[in-house]
């Protein structure tokens, strides 16, 4: 019984050496590239992001923010630098069901993007028109 328990200790203790080695080198070869803060240079709708979601091409991102209540969007260049291009806020009684915007999903085929609001007990979609230009 001594042997196996020394055999599993054994294992555990090698395994844990090889995942810690691999996950100090990954960590290793992160690097900063891009901060965007919520009120900082024109950027607006990240109070509390809650999900976030990129086009197919890599060419917009949806952020949904819970205490803005609502949906950012943001351009990306070729090299993903995001650049904020649009706030879709709930404003009623135009545009209600995002207070307290969480999950968000983006449905390509309608050019819609679906987030659900937490205090409002909604969904609510938001048709994006156009995908090109800045």
């Amino acid at each position: 019984m001594f042997q196996t328990q020394s055999a599993v200790l054994f294992s555990l203790l090698v395994f844990t050496s090889l995942f810690y080695g691999s996950t100090v080198k990954a960590a290793q070869s992160l690097t900063l590239i891009q901060v965007l803060s919520d009120n900082t240079n024109g950027v607006d709708g990240l109070a509390n992001p809650r999900s976030i979601k990129t086009k197919a091409d890599n060419t917009k991102v949806f952020i949904s923010s819970g205490d803005d209540n609502a949906v950012a969007v943001f351009n990306a260049d070729k090299h993903f630098n995001l650049t904020f291009k649009r706030l879709f806020k709930n404003s009623p009684p135009t545009f209600k069901g995002l207070e307290g915007a969480s999950g968000l999903t983006y449905l390509p085929k309608y050019r819609l993007v679906a987030v659900t609001g937490f205090y409002t007990q909604a969904t609510s979609r938001c048709r994006i028109q156009r995908f090109t230009g800045a």
